[in-house]
């Protein structure tokens, strides 16, 4: 006996595979398992990656994420600190100083605008440097959407 059109769109498995390229479970459950497995290998990597960053031999590579990106203007005030600093804590956390006077000022958007920046580029930084990051992805989207525009 057929099944009838009710029966076909209350089915759970054929409504997730519906807006996929898969024409069976199957195909749907090998093609997440492989990609559970690269991203695990990829976590895997950058594990072990952070754990040779922390050794001493390779603590210059390392070294600019713990010692700091800073932003300080030149010229007349060269010899002023960081008006921003950004750097990479003991616990791994991500730490953000900023100059009393430049924070007291009325001058949020530059202050805004210096944190943002800074932290981006650190963030992106740190996660290239752990293998987390592929530019060349980036790269070939960028060239994809340009071609397509």
């Amino acid at each position: 006996m057929a099944k009838n059109k009710k029966d076909l769109t209350t089915n759970t498995t054929l409504l997730k595979l519906k807006n996929t390229p898969f024409k069976t479970a199957t195909e749907l459950k090998q093609y997440e398992e492989k990609i559970l497995r690269e991203e695990w290998e990829n976590i895997e990597r950058a594990k072990q990656r952070r754990i040779l960053l922390q050794k001493e031999d390779n603590k210059e590579i390392i070294g600019p994420f713990l010692n700091g990106f800073g932003a300080k203007f030149v010229g007349s005030h060269q010899d002023s600190d960081n008006l921003v600093k950004v750097y990479l804590a003991q616990d791994d956390s991500i730490q953000i100083d900023i100059d009393d006077e430049l924070k007291s000022k009325d001058s949020s958007d530059i202050v805004e605008s210096l944190v943002k920046s800074l932290t981006e580029s650190f963030v992106n930084g740190y996660l290239t440097a752990l293998g987390l990051k592929n530019e060349s992805l980036f790269q070939t989207t960028k060239k994809a959407m340009n071609k397509n525009s």
